[in-house]
């Protein structure tokens, strides 16, 4: 695929043709101060009628805002887009096998007469350099500075394709055990197992969207605020859309689980299922579905122990449900076998519309899945009690089409699961969780979400940030609790040796320091954040913990 603009520095368009259904994905970038009218025309293009539009510009600054979809007349549009803005369109393939080839041509495009234009601004070239902060805290703290590496990236960069809209998810599990703290533990291997096949899981059910990060295994660990509690018996469970929303929420999950015949979770190829079983629950946790089972428990004398009641609207699984298939939401354990399609939310062709998701959100997973919250039943979050769920944009992108089932994204043999790109961000540490007593008085926390500023999406990667956009920090002081009153000041020496100081504000007073940092050129940068508490005002709060990043 290639892609042209008549005035690439003031309205640029890059393109990609997906390998899995043969979309065209657009993006324009208007860099110019004003608003720009272009005509695109696509050559090779046979049978799409109109193009999905996804848009992030200043209107909101906060979201991604999926448009009306755009009407192609013959291989082409007129549009407008605004001042400096980004626009997404994917255009579904058509009838024949031929490549497109989009050409944007800008019309009546203004040009800035004030604005000092750099003529000596480096451009990074290559391969991305690393980019190391410290963090110093004052020297009561009694620590040394902490490394913590980011990298570089171009966005948009045509080589990148699609993965610049991939998530990576990091989470922490807190283990009850502390036998297994040894290097080489013949003890880890059934938690990690069971890790890989939650990260294969989560990419097949996110259609390749989403891959598992950083998992912290803190073992010997007592009822940490981690998002997965790791119990030694107990039935799964999790809250739904408890990530993010109310840190007293948890994934539970245990080495035996109580079912009415006991499932050895870390037993000899059990392993599958039980990761399968956590993807299950983090689907719940993290996307929000409800289960899509019927209980079909039963007392000695035959008789349903969760009858079916219309008086509770949003009523768990209940005996009469009809289940989904195939879900991941109703029996993630049919995967076990290799059927992949048992690991993938449910579309509106299979959704039977009587199980607990459906009397919560009234669709099916994937409809769900690429709405905001605005959009679901607001009674949920206004009387049912639920928390507010979290919107993934990106999932937008890779939304089963028509009554087409998900696809399938991982291989179908296990030597090739083990070296696959589901697997390929996974990292397990292991940590003492009961060691809080040696652990320094004062802990510095960079929270590592970066967030590019101007980014069609919130890029929640670990170490990873846009470049050149600003990216914002939340750093926090902890002790119990965060430190709010403080003074913070982010020192930031460029690779040509310039400093800047940036106040970080705390803006709300729950400890929680925040500031843009700019960012001119690629290269090696250092950061220092300094805490200091010159009018004795800092205090510990607790204001903030209902609620995290």
């Amino acid at each position: 695929v290639q892609a042209a603009s008549s005035d690439q520095s003031q309205l640029s368009i890059y393109a990609a043709q997906r390998s899995g259904d043969d979309a065209l994905t657009l993006v324009v970038i208007n860099k110019s101060g004003a608003g720009q009218t272009a005509s695109l025309s696509i050559a090779n293009l046979a049978g799409a009628q109109t193009a999905q539009v996804y848009r992030y510009s200043a209107a909101n600054l906060a979201a991604i805002a999926h448009l009306p979809d755009q009407s192609l007349s013959g291989n082409g549009f007129t549009a407008d887009y605004p001042a400096d803005s980004i626009t997404v369109l994917v255009v579904s393939a058509g009838a024949g096998n031929v490549t497109p080839t989009p050409t944007l041509t800008p019309t009546n495009t203004p040009v800035p007469t004030d604005t000092p234009v750099p003529t000596e601004t480096p451009t990074p070239t290559g391969t991305p350099m690393p980019i190391v902060e410290h963090i110093f805290v004052p020297p009561v703290a009694n620590l040394q500075p902490v490394q913590y590496p980011l990298k570089v990236v171009q966005v948009f960069d045509p080589k990148l394709n699609l993965s610049v809209f991939k998530r990576t998810i990091n989470f922490k599990i807190c283990l009850y055990r502390g036998d297994v703290g040894a290097n080489g533990s013949p003890l880890r291997q059934p938690y990690e197992k069971a890790l890989q096949y939650m990260a294969d899981a989560i990419y097949e059910m996110t259609n390749g969207m989403h891959m598992i990060g950083e998992v912290t295994v803190y073992y010997n660990c007592d009822a940490m605020k981690t998002e997965v509690l790791w119990v030694d018996k107990a039935w799964p469970n999790a809250t739904i859309n408890g990530y993010g929303n109310d840190v007293n929420a948890h994934v539970i999950m245990a080495d035996i689980f109580t079912f009415k015949e006991p499932y050895n979770a870390l037993a000899a190829g059990n392993e599958r299922g039980t990761g399968y079983t956590l993807a299950h629950e983090w689907g719940h946790f993290f996307y929000g579905p409800g289960d899509q089972y019927a209980n079909k428990s039963v007392d000695d004398k035959g008789n349903p122990l969760v009858p079916c009641n219309t008086a509770i609207p949003y009523q768990g699984a209940c005996f009469s449900d009809l289940p989904v298939n195939s879900s991941v939401m109703n029996r993630q354990w049919n995967a076990t076998s290799g059927d992949y399609n048992w690991l993938n939310f449910s579309i509106a062709a299979n959704e039977t519309k009587k199980n607990h998701n459906w009397r919560v959100y009234q669709a099916d997973n994937w409809t769900t899945l690429t709405r905001t919250a605005d959009n679901d039943p607001q009674a949920i979050y206004t009387t049912g009690g639920f928390n507010r769920r979290n919107y993934y944009p990106e999932l937008g992108l890779v939304k089963p089409q028509g009554t087409a089932l998900p696809r399938i994204d991982l291989p179908s043999n296990d030597a090739d699961l083990a070296n696959g790109v589901a697997r390929s961000q996974l990292k397990i540490t292991w940590q003492n969780g009961g060691l809080n007593i040696d652990t320094p008085q004062y802990k510095p926390h960079l929270d590592p979400r970066q967030v590019c500023l101007s980014c069609p999406v919130r890029l929640d990667w670990l170490n990873q940030f846009v470049y050149p956009d600003p990216a914002i920090f939340n750093v926090q002081l902890v002790r119990q609790w965060p430190i709010a009153n403080m003074n913070v000041v982010a020192r930031l020496t460029s690779p040509a040796g310039a400093t800047t100081n940036v106040p970080l504000t705390d803006v709300d007073g729950t400890g929680n320091y925040q500031a843009a940092l700019p960012y001119n050129s690629g290269g090696e940068y250092q950061v220092s954040f300094v805490f200091t508490n010159p009018n004795n005002a800092a205090v510990e709060t607790n204001a903030g913990l209902a609620y995290t990043a």
